[in-house]
């Protein structure tokens, strides 16, 4: 092909693309870069239910299966879990092609402790950061419980980038915790203990926050206490009459529990280019199985950088090592 030729092939090219931009420029104004998938990221929680439980028919080796097809058709996505223990989460890597987790035990050296893991598709997010804290006077510490909890209660928190978006302010910081059951009181203060580790490390970052908090009402105290330091529940984002819950104890059945049933949140602070677009409750039946005594609860975000922000990266850019 002669030089000419593919200089003006290469002219046509380019002036496609700017009649392209030029007459779709109105629809997005303002914006510099917006994710090329329709869902720029599912993020999703949910209490996988410990393996060791004596559930008879759903105890983990006749629900793993299901729990398997579960995590193939959510991908790609970051998931997190609460509850799994480490035979739980292996299987589930084993088995589910290009998965990997992070994550710690709340108790250190016990193969039956549990994780408040975060899942995530290696081929197409990337692991920058993560670490485990507990939700203690003293978080550095592992194994510590604090304010009437059973158990050690534990936070992971992991700093993703999605791979095929690499030009757009896509960081991705998710934390992940299981709350205490017993005691109102330690909810709350396990919470400001995450407040304190978001605002020493990430105190102007967008983050997300999953997990099942074991709140017995809405206006619980520990709810009241993160809608004032700025979290946004995206479910009731999205679904502002719903009161569809996700904890049907092995029934399947979420009108038996009424009200007091979605213990599973998907929160985020900083919102600014992560914009919640859809969020659900997930009662699909995968498999012959029903895949815990919780529902998933999935939430998807668009992504979208606006003029502005583009400092912003190239900050990020140059600390990455920070995150």
């Amino acid at each position: 092909m002669g030089k000419g030729k593919v200089i003006g092939i290469s002219l046509s090219v380019l002036l496609m693309i700017a009649l392209y931009f030029s007459f779709n420029r109105n629809e997005y104004e303002g914006i510099i870069g917006e994710d090329i998938y329709k869902d720029s990221v599912k993020i999703i929680s949910f209490n996988l239910r410990y393996g060791r439980a004596n559930d008879g028919p759903n105890s983990w080796e006749y629900r793993r299966k299901s729990v398997f097809e579960y995590f193939k058709a959510a991908q790609p996505c970051i998931m997190g879990t609460q509850e799994g223990q480490l035979f739980q989460l292996e299987d589930i890597k084993r088995n589910v092609p290009n998965l990997e987790y992070v994550g710690k035990p709340r108790s250190l050296n016990d193969e039956n402790s549990e994780y408040s893991a975060i899942f995530y598709d290696k081929s197409v997010f990337r692991l920058y950061n993560s670490d485990t804290f507990w939700l203690s006077d003293t978080p550095e510490i592992p194994g510590t419980p604090s304010w009437d909890s059973y158990h050690p209660r534990i936070c992971t928190f992991g700093v993703f980038e999605k791979l095929n978006n690499k030009e757009l302010l896509n960081r991705y910081i998710i934390y992940n915790c299981h709350l205490e059951y017993r005691s109102r009181y330690s909810r709350k203060k396990s919470m400001e203990v995450i407040n304190q580790h978001i605002d020493d490390n990430f105190p102007t970052y967008e983050i997300i926050l999953l997990g099942d908090f074991n709140v017995e009402e809405e206006n619980e105290d520990v709810m009241k206490y993160m809608n004032s330091t700025g979290w946004k529940d995206c479910y009731k984002t999205i679904n502002p009459a719903s009161n569809m819950g996700t904890f049907h104890n092995f029934t399947g059945d979420l009108d038996r529990f009424g009200n007091k049933t979605r213990l599973d949140y998907v929160l985020i602070k900083h919102e600014r280019a992560l914009i919640p677009s859809e969020s659900y409750i997930d009662t699909t039946k995968y498999g012959d199985h029903l895949i815990s005594d919780h529902y998933p609860l999935v939430c998807k975000f668009k992504l979208q950088l606006f003029e502005g922000d583009k400092d912003d990266k190239d900050d990020d850019d140059d600390n990455n090592d920070d995150l």
